[in-house]
C-alpha cells in the first residue's frame, strides 16, 4: 500500500521528496454495509479490498499560503490502484506515539523546565524522576504551529504510579520548532504528594 502511495506522490509532484511525505494513519476502508450484506446473501460481488490512509505532505510541494493540510487517500488493494487522492488545506492530522515521545523528549531537555523543576520542587534528575504525558493542542491563545502539551508527575520509584504525584506545571511543546514555547504553571508551587499509592500487583503501601 505505501509503495503504491509513494508513487502516487511522486507522479503528482515530480522531483519532490518522498522521504518528507510521512504516514499519519493507515488502516481499512471497510465496504458499506448493503455491499457487504449483498456479498454474504450471494446476491452481490465481493466488495474489493481497499485501504484508507492520511498524509502530512511537505507543504511547499503541495500548498501555498496554507499552514497545514492532509492529504486522504484511498488505495484498491486488489487493483493495486490510487482510487482517491484528497488535499484537506487548513487542518492537522491526529498526534501518533512517535510524536509524543519527540515532545517527552524536547520537554526534558529543555532548560528553562529544567530550572523550574529544580527551583520549585528540588528535582534534579528529570530524565528519571518525572513522568510526561502528551496531550494534542487544540487552541492556546496565540501560540501557533503543532502544539503538544504536557502534564507532569514526580516518579519516586521505576513502577510507581506516577498520577498519584502531579507536578503543577504544564510545558508546550511546538513540534515543528523543536522546542518548548509556553509553560504553565501556578504562581506559587503546589507541594507534590509523596506519599507512595501504588497499585502493582506485589506493592505494598508503605514502600
Amino acid at each position: 500500500m505505501s509503495e503504491l502511495v509513494r508513487a502516487a506522490f511522486k507522479g503528482k509532484h515530480p522531483g519532490a521528496p518522498v522521504e518528507a511525505l510521512t504516514f499519519n494513519v493507515v488502516t481499512l476502508d471497510e465496504p458499506s454495509k448493503p455491499a457487504l450484506l449483498a456479498f454474504d446473501a450471494g446476491k452481490g460481488p465481493r466488495p474489493a479490498r481497499k485501504s484508507f490512509a492520511i498524509l502530512q505532505p511537505p507543504l511547499n510541494v503541495c500548498m501555498e499560503n496554507e499552514t497545514y493540510a492532509i492529504v486522504e487517500v484511498i488505495v484498491n488493494l486488489d487493483s493495486k490502484e490510487v482510487e482517491q487522492w484528497k488535499l484537506v488545506p487548513g487542518v492537522q492530522p491526529l498526534i501518533t506515539p512517535e510524536d509524543c515521545f519527540e515532545a517527552e523528549k524536547i520537554c526534558k531537555a529543555d532548560a528553562k523546565v529544567c530550572a523550574m523543576l529544580q527551583e520549585r520542587y528540588g528535582i534534579t534528575n528529570v530524565e528519571a524522576d518525572v513522568a510526561c504525558d502528551p496531550w494534542s493542542v487544540h487552541e492556546h491563545g496565540e501560540l501557533e504551529g503543532r502544539l503538544v502539551q504536557l502534564f507532569l508527575y514526580k516518579r519516586l520509584s521505576p513502577m510507581d504510579n506516577q498520577y498519584a504525584h502531579p507536578i503543577d506545571m504544564v510545558p508546550v511543546v511546538c513540534l515543528e520548532k523543536g522546542e518548548v514555547v509556553h509553560i504553565d504553571a501556578s504562581k506559587t508551587p503546589q507541594k507534590i504528594n509523596e506519599v507512595t499509592n501504588n497499585y502493582h500487583q506485589g506493592k505494598r503501601m508503605e514502600e
